[in-house]
């Protein structure tokens, strides 16, 4: 009798799993999954506007206690981007702004690992992450 309990139980949590053949590398996996934005949306080549329309001007981080309502709860919410900064290279600039993206460690404080870069020449999206970036400031001469 327990052999067909245990047997059932197994069948009920072992689910379906399918494959389509794509390739997908971890860190595109660990975006999708994590991510607390539309981020993977994002392409370069994109205006501006067309890539804040997608981020939104706020991020839902979670929910705390309604000090307004009883059991009730309220969103705790950060703005986007979180941090701007621009890069000046000879007679170039670029805009990187920052977006929060992905929760590693709640413990109110906010890493740089939590954050994701977007890099903007002439209000054109031209790549994100960190990678990009790092690669960006290697390149380029910074004023």
């Amino acid at each position: 009798m327990n052999k067909y309990f245990s047997l059932i139980g197994i069948l009920f949590l072992s689910g379906c799993v399918s494959f389509n053949g794509e390739s997908v590398s971890p860190q595109s996996v660990l975006l999708r999954q994590n991510s607390l934005t539309n981020i993977s949306a994002l392409k370069a080549g994109m205006s501006y506007p067309e890539v804040t329309a997608i981020m939104g001007p706020f991020v839902k981080i979670g929910y705390k206690k309604s000090d307004y309502q009883t059991n009730g709860f309220e969103p705790i919410t950060l703005r986007h981007p979180y941090r701007v900064e621009t890069l000046s290279a000879q007679d170039k600039a670029y805009e990187v702004t920052y977006y929060f993206t992905v929760i590693n460690n709640a413990d109110g404080i906010i890493a740089d690992d939590e954050l994701t870069p977007l890099v903007f020449e002439d209000q054109k999206l031209i790549g994100k992450g960190w990678d990009f970036l790092f690669q960006l400031r290697k390149n380029i001469k910074l004023m």
